[in-house]
């Protein structure tokens, strides 16, 4: 039996008909299994915003007093976050250098502003940062072979680059500090942080 024309646009068009629903209920049905845009906000986790930040840093490394020798440096610092991708904070630190006897060791006072470019977008607990700013032998002791202790400078700088990996109120991570007086160290370290 032969199909006329007509009897074969007709059943073309009920099959399109047919596909055009078919497809049309499963993305529907894919649509209603998704959930909203306003749904999927609403899931992940909300951005922890914090005021304060209290932590402590150790730190290991090269330094031009004493170039045979590694320094350490031991810091305690807290930090306002005024804005969420700015801090501004303080710290208390000791420089520590050579061998028992002949060593330098110094307490630093600080003050830094640091950036957080991250911070804006939804918490991941990834939050890299770069903090800068002065710093002030307040006390020198000890003596080394190539400089008195009077040669050292007392006003410097100091800038960190570090990351944080936060969970919860609670972020550590490493960091790297470059520092300078009349001589610079470079160290390799680790901080702890308290977010509150």
């Amino acid at each position: 039996m032969q199909m006329t024309a007509k009897q074969y646009i007709r059943s073309t068009l009920t099959a399109a008909a047919l596909l055009v629903v078919l497809f049309g209920c499963r993305a529907s049905r894919a649509r209603d299994a998704e959930p909203s845009l306003e749904r999927q906000h609403a899931l992940l986790p909300a951005v922890r915003r914090y005021q304060l930040a209290l932590g402590g840093d150790l730190a290991a490394g090269g330094q031009g007093y004493d170039p045979e020798t590694v320094a350490g440096f031991g810091e305690l610092g807290v930090r306002w976050q005024c804005l969420p991708m700015l801090g501004l904070g303080g710290t208390f630190a000791y420089l520590a250098l050579g061998p028992p006897g002949r060593d330098l060791q110094a307490s630093v006072v600080g003050v830094h502003a640091s950036l957080h470019p991250l911070a804006r977008l939804v918490d991941s607990g990834f939050d890299p940062y770069l903090r800068l700013g002065p710093l002030y032998f307040v006390d020198v002791r000890g003596e080394l072979p190539h400089i008195p202790t009077y040669e050292v400078s007392r006003l410097g700088f100091e800038g960190v680059l570090g990351l944080n990996f936060g969970w919860r109120h609670l972020a550590i991570g490493p960091e790297l500090r470059y520092g300078r007086t009349n001589q610079a160290w470079f160290m390799l370290g680790f901080h702890v942080e308290a977010r509150l």
